[in-house]
């Protein structure tokens, strides 16, 4: 697995919630229903894994009282937080992009 050193950089709790992660993103991946999905890009389906993990986060964020009773700016806005706190431990790539997922929300 891809990254998988690198797991023993973060602490336990932020370890297991980048495995839980992971897990998740194979299990959708590998879901019938978004094989289905993303065959129906044709020629373009190089893009589908991009263009639906959009759409899927936006139907998180629509529908996000169906999951989490903290309001989504709530969560997002603590999220923004903690990677600003602890920017000096992130890998660069989210230590670059960090800054900017926050200003653009």
């Amino acid at each position: 697995m891809p990254g998988q050193r690198a797991l023993a950089d973060w602490p336990v709790p932020v370890r297991a919630e980048i495995v839980r992660h992971r897990r998740i993103d194979r299990y959708t991946d590998a879901h019938p229903a978004v094989a289905a999905a993303r065959a129906r890009f044709g020629p373009l389906r190089r893009y589908a894994g991009i263009v639906l993990d959009v759409y899927f986060d936006h139907c998180l964020a629509h529908g996000w009282a169906r999951w989490d009773a903290t309001p989504l700016d709530a969560f997002t806005a603590r999220v923004y937080r903690v990677l600003g706190e602890r920017r000096g431990v992130l890998p660069p790539r989210l230590a670059a992009l960090a800054p900017r997922m926050a200003a653009q929300d």
